[in-house]
């Protein structure tokens, strides 16, 4: 004896349960999957698909559009270079990275990783679709001391 899968896609679980129910069939939800513009807790995918023949009892296993959106741990990027550091987040999935330049010795050095204002340490989460803000040296020595090492060097004539 066979039953015809209802077609869950769209549907919140809760109502899934009851339809599937009522056509002798289980459920289990087998996964989740985070899409930006997704109606949490929506059904994805469904397997067998709706509309196939099964028997009677069978399991639909379903993937559903998660709640919350996936925390990814920050690298440690401190000293580390610029283009570096953005590789290492457009890696991990980042895309929105904002560049701040700040006075500096050290021109691509990045000297913080900031979120919403506040600085990130190694191994904090974030959410993966986060704004972030890395402080990145400018090389340039405005704001800096203004001594130098050519002024401490000796001129040639007080070597002698």
């Amino acid at each position: 004896d066979s039953r015809e899968v209802p077609d869950l896609k769209g549907m919140q679980v809760e109502d899934a349960a009851a339809i599937a129910l009522s056509s002798d069939l289980k459920y289990e939800v087998v996964d989740s999957i985070y899409q930006k513009d997704g109606i949490p807790g929506a059904i994805l995918e469904q397997i067998p698909k709706g509309k196939s023949k099964v028997k009677e009892g069978r399991t639909i296993y379903l993937t559903i559009q998660s709640v919350n959106e996936p925390q990814i741990a920050i690298p440690d990027l401190v000293d580390a270079s610029l283009r570096q550091s953005e590789t290492l987040l457009r890696t991990l999935g980042f895309t929105n990275i904002n560049i701040e330049y700040i006075p500096s010795e050290y021109q691509g050095l990045v000297y913080s990783v900031e979120y919403k204002g506040n600085k990130l340490v190694a191994g904090q989460k974030i959410p993966k679709g986060a704004t972030l803000t890395l402080k990145v040296g400018d090389g340039n020595l405005s704001g800096m001391p203004t001594d130098s090492i050519e002024d401490t060097l000796p001129i040639e004539d007080d070597i002698q």
